[in-house]
């Protein structure tokens, strides 16, 4: 994870076992957020309630993605889902904002894709 001048994030997942990593360096930048690998068997109903995102994915690789702590509103907890090949390569990567008291302990895959914006360049 690389932190930028404008004081954004970026977000660099390649693998599945990059994710426990990215959620101690989330906690440790003091963002708060929950990065949860992608269960098919979850049976946990996803938070009914959430807001519109402002993280947009980066390029066409679907572990990179430019988060802007700023903007996770006091009551938010960003939700990161992972969902990883069988090679366990990043597959999608999918961000919500949940309120801090619905954030799911585990989620299926597909909750919502970040927005696509390839004008958007890793630096």
């Amino acid at each position: 994870m690389n932190k930028q001048a404008d004081g954004s994030l970026i977000l660099d997942l390649n693998r599945a076992e990059g994710l426990p990593g990215l959620q101690k360096q989330l906690k440790k930048l003091g963002v708060p957020a929950v990065a949860l690998k992608a269960d098919k068997n979850c049976t946990e109903a996803p938070p009914a309630e959430y807001w519109a995102t402002q993280f947009h994915a980066l390029t066409s690789e679907p572990g990179k993605a430019r988060i802007r702590p700023d903007m996770i509103p006091h009551a938010a907890t960003l939700l990161i889902v992972a969902e990883f090949k069988k090679d366990d390569s990043v597959k999608s990567v999918a961000y919500r904002l949940v309120k801090k008291n619905k954030v799911p302990t585990c989620a299926v895959p597909g909750i919502g894709e970040g927005v696509l914006d390839p004008s958007v360049k890793v630096g």
